[in-house]
């Protein structure tokens, strides 16, 4: 925690130099460079909230490794229904504990890092907000066990284009094709979701 704190202290420290440099008096010529030292400086606000959301989810998620340990079980990995194209690959994995899920996933093949470095959890980007719970098979109680429940609800997401203002559509349009090329077994209606979205480069509006 205390390597994140000084990690958000230097980005903090750097955004603010930027901005006094811009507004120094030799560097200030018109209203408009006036207007570029303050933008800088209200970034800080945004690393600020960057920086804190990203400490939080690593707080959360340590947290939780805790209740795995004292539950037993394996640990499941959860994303959200929103969530980008590489959390949404890691959606419904299963990891026995104390072992490290696979690096370097993404539905999207532009941003899949072959060969990378194993994680133990998330988050694996800035305002991750996935989390990693205690599960036993158990838990199914003859109904669809929840990590494949996920798993599906994340194809279906990739396949409708369900994702944040913050991710582009090409990547989600990549990430249908992969999808598609995967060979994984999908509805009919998901399918048809996926194929009009590479087929027109757009996705329907929900």
């Amino acid at each position: 925690m205390k390597a994140r704190a000084t990690a958000m202290a230097d980005a903090v420290d750097e955004q603010v130099s930027r901005s006094l440099t811009a507004l120094k008096a030799r560097t200030v010529r018109r209203w408009s460079d006036v207007l570029t030292g303050i933008g800088i400086a209200r970034s800080v606000t945004s690393t600020v909230e960057r920086h804190m959301a990203t400490a939080v989810t690593y707080v959360v998620n340590d947290t939780l490794q805790m209740t795995v340990r004292m539950v037993g079980g394996m640990r499941l990995w959860i994303a959200e229904a929103d969530a980008c194209v590489t959390c949404s690959a890691y959606s419904g994995l299963l990891a026995d504990a104390g072992t490290s899920f696979p690096g370097g996933l993404s539905w999207d093949p532009g941003q899949r890092a072959d060969g990378a470095d194993r994680i133990d959890s998330p988050p694996v980007h800035p305002r991750c907000r996935c989390r990693v719970l205690p599960w036993l098979p158990r838990w199914s109680a003859g109904q669809v066990p929840l990590p494949l429940h996920l798993q599906r609800q994340a194809r279906s997401n990739i396949a409708h284009g369900h994702a944040r203002p913050s991710e582009s559509r090409a990547a989600r349009i990549r990430a249908a094709a992969e999808l598609l090329r995967s060979g994984v077994d999908l509805p009919p209606d998901v399918r048809a979701a996926a194929q009009r979205a590479v087929r027109s480069r757009r996705f329907a509006a929900a």
